[in-house]
């Protein structure tokens, strides 16, 4: 049985001259594929991440939504998209958040914000003129997830109360309206409306919708995309948002391997475990694992190949049927 990273190295190694399964190799004419395994194997843990079954990697999460914050920005410049706030007023949940600033009639967003310098990017240039010690308000309508959440999966509700309507674009958060009714069959309805923004008079309510937006910063050598969950309308006070998300699968190195340090021969297995349910290792991950390793130029069993690639499609097809809960025989509609 394999679950550990060591024993799917080991099982990759197979496929070697024999010279080459150490760790490290006993000839040194041999280069240590460690490396190359475990990146075989990481790439191998994403493809069963975004095609398998979405249990695998799903976890619950949550997010806080604060209060709507009045601030002071200490300088404003004319044209620019630069303003210096006070530190004692910024928290960092801010970032990507709407902005009201006195004096300017259009609603703006904080993009990113360097506390080296005080300084906040906004999206839209200020053209109404420069100015210091301005009064201005930060709603709490961008929520930035955690840096393992690859999608965000319905229901996102607010805690222990009702679930958000997702909506198709992040014009129909900035414009959104809420207007409640009753339509078809007695369910009730939201309507997003082209006014949400129209003016600064705009009330701050309940989120009732969200959309997952991403976010790439202006310097892009400097930090990786971050996925942002834009709520609307905005919120008039501080509530928790929960919501189901299907998570980064790990990331292997040779560390996780064998330690290069331990003199024994063979060096002890470091017990990393693999994520998956153990009976979908053998049917489902290490066909994967292997169809990548075959890509290796070291691969050295060529009569395989044929052999591991109808395993990968099998192993495919398997993680697309499998589901941890069959369905429940039960059919729901409107009661007429």
């Amino acid at each position: 049985m394999i679950s550990t990273v060591r024993q799917a190295v080991e099982d990759l190694y197979l496929y070697l001259k024999k010279e080459q399964r150490g760790f490290p190799p006993a000839d040194d004419c041999y280069s240590d594929l460690c490396k190359v395994a475990a990146d075989a194997l990481t790439a191998a843990m994403q493809e069963f991440a975004s095609l398998g079954p979405l249990y695998a990697f799903r976890r619950s999460k949550a997010v806080e939504v604060h209060a709507p914050k009045s601030i002071e920005l200490t300088t404003v410049p004319a044209s620019g998209r630069s303003v210096t706030v006070n530190p004692i007023d910024w928290e960092d949940w801010m970032e990507g958040c709407s902005i009201s600033i006195s004096g300017h009639d259009d609603w703006n967003e904080i993009l990113e914000y360097d506390s080296n310098t005080n300084t906040a990017t906004l999206l839209n240039p200020l053209i109404a003129g420069a100015g210091s010690n301005v009064a201005a308000t930060v709603y709490c309508d961008s929520l930035t997830l955690d840096a393992d959440v690859l999608e965000v999966i319905a229901p996102v509700t607010v805690a222990d109360r009702y679930e958000l309507a997702p909506v198709d674009g992040i014009q129909a958060i900035r414009y959104w309206n809420y207007e409640d009714g009753y339509g078809d069959y007695g369910r009730g309805f939201w309507r997003g409306q082209r006014r949400r923004r129209s003016s600064k008079g705009t009330t701050a309510y309940q989120p009732q919708a969200y959309f997952v937006d991403t976010y790439m910063r202006e310097d892009l050598s400097m930090a990786e995309p971050e996925l942002r969950m834009r709520i609307a309308p905005m919120p008039d006070r501080p509530m928790v948002i929960q919501y189901r998300a299907k998570i980064e699968p790990p990331r292997y190195s040779c560390a996780d391997v064998y330690d290069p340090d331990d003199v024994a021969n063979p060096p002890a297995d470091p017990g990393i475990q693999l994520p998956i349910p153990n009976q979908f290792v053998e049917s489902i991950f290490m066909p994967i694992a292997r169809q990548r390793w075959t890509r290796v130029p070291y691969f050295r069993n060529d009569n395989a190949i044929g052999e591991i690639a109808r395993q990968y499609d099998i192993a495919l097809q398997i993680a697309r049927d499998n589901r941890p809960q069959s369905r429940s025989g039960h059919r729901y509609g409107p009661r007429i």
